[in-house]
């Protein structure tokens, strides 16, 4: 209302001045005005003045009773946090490795839900903003997530990863009853230095605790030793005659503390390596065992290792290395029975990959190859016999080479097929005697 007044007065205002001026004119026109009376003169000012007060004054919004005070304010109700659920966390890392925290908040309407991490010793193990925990030195400390006020707490084990197990002796022949104990210690000193044994065959050989082996029978197997964090083998023959090696003695494989073994394997190792040549020729009475660093620089490539020993030689392709990490026995033992000859290869230690193994001056030319399946207790015949002197196997195990077929192969066969006829002709006669209208 205060409004519409306001625009009126102004249109007023504005005739009554357009009223004035045009009155003016017209005394100076025609000079018959002479004056203007008091009374009209204070009228003017009083309205004048009336509407700039009315100008003046601040325009005010009216606001219905209802709808004022406290009728517009908001209120929102605080949810708080309840559980942090983390999945997939290591209790354990070894020094620069990481992980990220994945944590989620719950309820999932939570009102404060941002995650912040911590970590109680930066020493050991940091953690960033996003979550990502570094393993920083060996020790122990918490890992801490927080949202809301609600903390939840992580364990965290740091560890010096074990470079290396040193062991005094990665190969040995014993005779039965014989015993020798392992030299074997962690490199880092700070790694874990518990180690434990064990043997992949009790028959032939055991082990206890502290790692003292014990000869039982003639055989092959191979002492395991662990630490949790790495595992080694040490290959372990034991021969009525200790003819492979002589006395029980592996001079040329001995690993004294000087570390005179590993020492040869690094020759080795670097002699593949800078070698030009494609095959690279080495003394097998010098090395019996090919260990994982040398196998590491022949993987993978076309230098072809042939060790060349007493009566054979044994060439392996860096093409057909599958295994790193499985030795290779260049020593081999020989039995002569009355079916041929038998090989052990590797026996109880899985061939890094395939290898060729070629007999020098054989006399006999072997047209037959047998692989001793130990699960079924006999010979299985397979087809790695490459030529009567050479032979191609991607299995560690026992072998036999013959001449002919082994008999009871063939008397299995004529047995099977005897037993095929018979049941053959005793079908005929129930049939000829019984069914005779068949034929009708």
């Amino acid at each position: 209302m205060k409004k519409l007044i306001l625009i009126t007065s102004l249109i007023m205002y504005v005739f009554c001045q357009n009223t004035m001026v045009f009155a003016d004119e017209i005394i100076e026109t025609e000079e018959k005005v002479t004056s203007i009376t008091e009374a009209t003169v204070s009228e003017k000012i009083e309205y004048t003045t009336e509407i700039q007060e009315i100008i003046t004054q601040p325009i005010q919004t009216y606001i219905p009773q209802e709808y004022s005070n406290n009728a517009f304010d908001i209120t929102t109700e605080y949810v708080g946090v309840q559980e942090i659920v983390v999945s997939e966390f290591k209790s354990e890392l070894f020094v620069k490795e990481t992980q990220n925290v994945s944590a989620t908040v719950l309820p999932a309407n939570a009102t404060k839900s941002t995650l912040s991490y911590s970590s109680s010793n930066n020493n050991v193990a940091t953690v960033d903003a996003l979550g990502k925990v570094t393993a920083v030195g060996k020790g122990s400390c918490t890992i801490s997530v927080e949202a809301g006020g609600f903390v939840h707490y992580l364990n965290l084990d740091v560890k010096i990863k074990t470079n290396e197990i040193y062991v005094d002796k990665d190969f040995i022949t014993l005779k039965p009853n014989d015993t020798y104990s392992l030299n074997a210690k962690v490199l880092p000193e700070e790694a874990i230095q518990q180690l434990k044994y064990k043997s992949t065959d009790d028959d032939i050989i055991s082990v206890d605790e502290s790692g003292v082996i014990t000869a039982k029978k003639v055989g092959s197997a191979a002492v395991i030793i662990s630490n949790k964090d790495k595992t080694i083998s040490v290959n372990v023959i034991v021969n009525s005659t200790s003819a492979i090696l002589g006395n029980n003695e592996v001079d040329d494989i001995k690993s004294n503390d000087d570390g005179s073994n590993l020492k040869s394997d690094d020759e080795l190792a670097e002699k593949i390596k800078n070698s030009t040549e494609k095959n690279i020729v080495v003394d097998g009475e010098k090395y019996k065992v090919i260990s994982s660093k040398s196998l590491k620089m022949l993987y993978g490539n076309d230098k072809k290792l042939i060790v060349e020993s007493k009566g054979y030689t044994i060439t392996l392709n860096g093409r057909d290395i599958k295994n790193v990490k499985n030795s290779l026995i260049t020593e081999l033992i020989f039995e002569e029975n009355e079916n041929g000859k038998s090989i052990f290869i590797n026996k109880d230690v899985k061939l890094p990959g395939k290898i060729k193994v070629e007999f020098i001056d054989s006399k006999n030319d072997f047209k037959y190859m047998y692989l001793y399946n130990n699960n079924k207790n006999k010979y299985e015949e397979i087809k790695s016999l490459i030529s009567k002197n050479t032979i191609e196997v991607d299995y560690n195990g026992q072998y036999l080479l013959t001449i002919k077929k082994l008999q009871g192969i063939r008397f299995n066969f004529v047995m099977i097929f005897s037993a095929i006829m018979v049941i053959l002709i005793m079908c005929g006669i129930y049939i000829f005697v019984k069914k005779k209208y068949w034929f009708w």
